[in-house]
C-alpha cells in the first residue's frame, strides 16, 4: 500500500520529535507562553507539517497525474566508447580556472588565523547562512552526485527520502545538543565523552572516530578520481592526488575560516549546477509538464516500496538514514560540530540549522538527483540510449545535455563536492589529533602557537593517508561495500552512547565503555550471522531475485563476434540495468530442466556486451547453452561467503545495531554507578542551562537576540592578546559596556559594519579589564585589527556573545 510507508516514517519519526520537543519543555527553550518558547514551537511543528503535505502530496497525488507512453532510444551509448575523453579546451579552461580560484580565496582568507580557534573554529564569528552553506556543500560529497543519480533513476523521486528526514532530529539538536557543545566548549566530540564519562570513554571514541573519517577521506578521493578517470580520462591515482593538494594546501594554510569560505564558493557551484542539468534537461524534453507526463507514476512517489526490494525500500532508508546516518551527520560529525562551534553565537547556529534543514536539505536533493531524474524522464522519452546502467546516467545525462562550457561547469561542480567534503574531514581529523590525542598524551601545556603547527602538520599528514589509501580501494573491488559495512558498525553504538549520554543523567561511564565496543562488535558478528538480523529485517529479502524471458544468443561469435570463455556470460546493456550486474560479477543462473527441476550454474559477467541483441539477452558457452534453450531462465545474485553477510541486510543492520546498543546501554547502567549530578552538570539535556549560567554568572535564555552596537575607533599602538587563549583583548569606553551590558571578561565580536561579509571581516573578542577613557561608544583597537575590520571606516560594530 502507497500509505505504508509514509504512516511508518511520520508514525516513528513523529514520536522521535515529540521526545525531543518534551525535553526541549523540560529544559526551558519549548512552550505556550508567548515570546521565544511558543515561536521555537510553531518553527519545529510548522517544519513537521510542511514536509508532511509535500510528500503526501507526491505519494498520494502525483501518480495520477497523466504519463506519456514510452518512446524508442535512437541515440547511441556514449558509455561503449571506453577511451573517450571528454570535454573541451573551454571545459578545461574552466576547471583550471575553478581550481586556482579556490585555491587563492582558501589561503587569502586563511592568512589571519593565529591560534588553534582561529584553526577549528575560524574564530567563532560567522553568521548563520555562511555556516549554512558550508554544511550544504559538506553534505554533498564526490559520490553525491553519481549514488542519488543511480537512485533517482531506478526508483524516481523516492531518492528525496535521504534529505528530507533530518527534521524529527532537530527539537534534540536544537534544544539538546547544540547548547552543551557551544557553552561547554568542548573542542572534539571525544572531549565531550571524557567529560561525561572519563578518559576510557574518550579513548575508545577517538579510536573509533578517527578510522571512520580517515576512511572516508579515501573513498572521497577514489571516487572523485573514477569519476574525473570516466569523463576526462585521467589516471585514477593522479586525479586524486591533484585534488587532495589542492584541499591541502589552502586547508593547511586557513583551517577553519579557509574551509567555510570555499565551501561558500563551492555551495554556490554545485547549486548552480544541479539548477543548470535538471533545466536543460526540461527544456530539452519540452517543458515541466512533459517532463512530469515522462516520469512513470511510480517515480513521482515520496517513498518507494515499504520492503520488497533489498536494494532500496522505504523502510531500510528510513531506518540506515533518518534513524542512523541522520544522527551521525548533526550529533556525531566532528566536522559538522565544528561549523556550529564556528558561529558567532548559539542563536546562529540555530538559524544555520533551522535553514539547512528547512530550505537547503531539499535544494541539494534536487541537486544531487537532478541527473536520474532527467535521465528517468529522457529514457522514457526516447532520449537515452537502451539498456544504459544506472550508475552511469548522471555521466551520460551530462554528456547528452551539456555544451561545452557547461560541461566544464559540470566538471567544476564534481570537484567542489569534493574539496568540500574533504576538507570538512581534514579540520575534523586534525581537532581530534590535536584536542584527543597530541595534548592528552604527547604534550601538555603547551603555548596555543605550538598546537597550532600540530594541527597543520596533521592536516598535511592526514590528506596524504588519505590518498595513500586509494590505490587499497582501487585494488578490491568490493572495498567500498566492505567500507560501507564498516561504518554501519561504528554509527548506531555512537548514537545510542551519545543519545543517552546527553538525555539519560544515570547513564554510566561503565555503559558508555560497553554500549560503543559491544554494539560494535556485536554488528560485526552480524554481518556473519545475518539470521541475528532477521528479526529487524521487516520482512525485507536477503537477495534480489528476478524471473524475466530473456532471449539465448547460442552462436556469440557469429552474430556479436565475441569469444566467451569457460564460465562466462554475455548481458545486453538493458540485461545489465535489469540485473544490476557489473563485470566480473558472480551470478546464479538457475533455469528449469525438461524433468520440470531447476538447475543452477554459477557463471561470471563478461566485460563483453552484446551490442547488436537487444532487449533481455545473453549470450552462453557451448557447455551450458542446451539445457536451457527457448526456456525461461532465472538470473540471480550470487553471495561470497566473505560479503554475503554484508550485503544482506545492510540496511536494516542499523536498526539491529541501535536496538542491541540501546539494550547494553540500559542494562549495563542498571548494574554499574553513574557519576554524582555536580561532576556531569551542565553536560545532560536537563542541566544545559546550568552550562550558560556558570559561564556568564547569570541565567540568560541562549537563544535571546545579542546587543548590538555601532562604536567609534580609536586607534592604539598595538593589539593585545591574552597569553594563554589568543583572544584580542579590546578596551571598551564606560558607554559601550553599558550599551552591550558587559563586563571584563565578557566575549564579544568586533565585525566590520558591513553585514555582507558574514563575519568574515570580524574578530572574536575579550572585554579588557582596562576600561577605554573618553565620551561616547568607543573601542582601541591596534593597526593590525584596524586592517581586518576598520579599513575603510571610522565605524565598527560590537555584539556582546552572551
Amino acid at each position: 500500500m502507497a500509505s505504508t510507508p509514509y504512516l511508518y516514517q511520520y508514525g516513528i519519526g513523529g514520536a522521535l520529535l515529540a521526545v525531543g520537543l518534551f525535553y526541549g519543555w523540560k529544559a526551558g527553550f519549548v512552550g505556550l507562553e508567548p515570546g521565544s518558547k511558543r515561536r521555537n514551537l510553531l518553527i519545529i511543528l510548522g517544519g513537521l507539517l510542511f514536509y508532511m503535505a509535500f510528500q503526501a502530496f507526491l505519494q498520494f497525488s502525483a501518480p495520477d497525474h497523466s504519463y506519456q507512453a514510452p518512446k524508442p532510444a535512437p541515440i547511441p551509448d556514449p558509455t561503449e566508447a571506453t577511451t573517450t575523453t571528454r570535454g573541451t579546451g573551454l571545459d578545461y579552461g574552466i576547471m583550471i580556472g575553478y581550481f586556482l580560484a579556490i585555491l587563492a580565496i582558501g589561503s587569502y582568507f586563511g592568512r589571519h588565523s593565529k591560534s588553534t580557534k582561529d584553526f577549528f573554529f575560524g574564530g567563532q564569528k560567522f553568521s548563520w547562512w555562511f555556516i549554512t552553506m558550508s554544511l550544504i556543500a559538506t553534505t554533498i560529497g564526490s559520490y553525491s552526485f553519481v549514488k542519488y543519480s543511480r537512485v533517482a533513476y531506478s526508483y524516481g523521486i523516492s531518492s528525496s527520502q535521504t534529505y528530507l528526514n533530518d527534521w524529527f532530529w532537530l527539537p534534540l539538536f536544537l534544544f539538546g545538543w547544540l547548547p552543551i557543545i557551544f557553552f561547554s566548549r568542548v573542542v572534539s566530540i571525544p572531549e565531550y565523552f571524557e567529560r561525561r564519562f572519563g578518559p576510557g570513554a574518550r579513548a575508545t571514541v577517538t579510536f573509533l572516530l578517527l578510522i571512520y573519517l580517515i576512511g572516508y577521506i579515501g573513498i572521497n578521493l577514489f571516487t572523485m578520481g573514477k569519476a574525473l578517470h570516466f569523463l576526462l580520462g585521467w589516471d585514477i591515482f593522479t586525479a586524486a592526488i591533484l585534488v587532495a593538494t589542492i584541499s591541502a594546501i589552502y586547508v593547511t594554510a586557513g583551517g577553519q575560516t579557509s574551509v567555510i569560505v570555499t565551501d561558500l564558493f563551492q555551495g554556490f557551484m554545485l547549486l548552480l549546477t544541479g539548477a543548470a542539468i535538471i533545466f536543460l534537461g526540461i527544456t530539452a524534453l519540452g517543458g515541466f509538464s512533459d517532463f512530469w507526463a515522462n516520469l512513470v507514476p511510480e517515480h513521482r512517489m515520496a517513498f518507494t516500496n515499504f520492503n520488497t526490494d533489498p536494494e532500496y525500500s522505504s523502510v531500510g532508508i528510513f531506518w540506515q538514514d533518518a534513524m542512523a546516518n541522520s544522527a551521525v551527520f548533526f550529533f556525531l560529525n566532528q566536522g559538522v560540530m565544528m561549523r556550529f562551534l564556528s558561529t558567532k553565537s548559539v542563536n546562529e547556529g540555530k538559524k544555520a540549522a533551522l535553514a539547512s534543514m528547512l530550505i537547503l536539505m531539499p535544494v541539494a536533493a534536487v541537486v544531487v538527483a537532478s541527473g536520474g531524474w532527467v535521465g528517468s524522464a529522457m529514457n522514457n522519452a526516447g532520449m537515452i540510449p537502451e539498456g544504459t546502467r544506472a550508475d552511469s546516467i548522471f555521466f551520460v545525462v551530462s554528456d547528452i545535455l551539456c555544451s561545452p562550457g557547461v560541461f566544464g561547469l559540470v566538471m567544476a561542480a564534481l570537484t567542489a563536492a569534493l574539496m568540500s567534503t574533504v576538507d570538512t574531514l581534514i579540520t575534523a581529523v586534525s581537532a581530534i589529533v590535536v584536542n584527543d590525542i597530541w595534548k592528552p598524551y604527547v604534550k601538555k601545556d603547551e603555548p596555543d602557537r605550538y598546537y597550532l603547527k600540530i594541527a597543520r602538520y596533521t592536516a598535511v599528514g592526514v590528506t596524504l593517508l588519505g590518498v595513500l589509501l586509494v590505490p587499497l580501494f582501487m585494488s578490491f573491488g568490493s572495498i567500498y561495500s566492505a567500507h560501507a559495512a564498516f561504518t554501519a558498525a561504528v554509527t548506531p553504538p555512537l548514537v545510542i552512547a551519545l543519545l543517552l549520554a546527553m538525555l539519560w543523567p544515570r547513564y554510566t561511564p561503565a555503559a558508555a565503555t560497553a554500549t560503543v565496543l559491544g554494539g560494535f562488535v556485536l554488528i560485526i558478528l552480524s554481518v556473519f550471522n545475518p539470521s541475528w538480523v532477521k528479526p529487524f529485517s521487516h520482512g525485507i529479502p536477503t537477495e534480489k531475485v528476478i524471473t524475466a524471458q530473456v532471449r539465448v544468443i547460442t552462436d556469440p561469435g557469429a552474430l556479436e563476434g565475441i569469444q566467451l570463455k569457460e564460465g562466462e556470460i554475455a548481458l545486453s546493456q538493458t540485461t545489465r540495468k535489469f540485473l544490476s550486474a557489473n563485470t566480473a560479477q558472480e551470478l546464479n543462473l538457475q533455469v528449469p530442466g525438461a524433468d520440470g527441476s531447476e538447475s543452477a550454474t554459477p557463471v561470471i559477467v563478461s566485460d563483453q556486451i552484446l551490442t547488436k541483441s537487444g532487449g533481455l539477452a545473453i549470450a552462453l558457452p557451448a557447455t551450458i547453452q542446451s539445457p536451457i534453450l527457448g526456456t525461461k531462465a532465472r538470473l540471480r545474485l550470487q553471495r561470497t561467503k566473505t560479503l554475503s553477510g554484508a550485503k544482506a541486510y545492510k540496511f536494516t543492520r542499523a536498526l539491529f545495531g541501535l536496538a542491541v546498543s540501546l539494550f547494553i546501554g540500559i542494562m549495563v547502567s542498571l548494574f554499574t554507578r553513574p557519576r554524582p549530578a555536580a561532576e556531569i552538570e551542565g553536560l545532560t539535556q536537563a542541566t544545559s542551562r546550568a552550562l550558560v549560567r556558570k559561564r556568564y554568572g547569570k541565567n540568560i535564555d541562549p537563544y535571546r537576540k545579542p546587543m548590538k552596537i555601532q562604536a567609534r575607533v580609536v586607534i592604539g599602538q598595538q593589539d593585545e592578546y591574552d597569553e594563554k587563549t589568543g583572544a584580542l583583548l579590546l578596551r571598551l569606553s564606560p558607554e559601550a559596556r553599558a550599551s552591550l551590558q558587559v563586563e571584563p571578561g565578557d566575549e564579544i565580536l568586533l565585525a566590520d559594519r558591513r553585514w555582507w561579509f558574514g563575519g568574515l571581516k570580524s574578530i572574536y573578542s575579550v572585554v579588557s579589564a582596562t576600561p577605554l577613557e573618553g565620551s561616547g561608544a568607543t573601542v582601541e583597537i591596534g593597526p593590525g585589527v584596524q586592517t581586518v575590520v576598520a579599513a575603510k571606516s571610522e565605524i565598527v560594530v560590537l555584539e556582546a556573545l552572551i
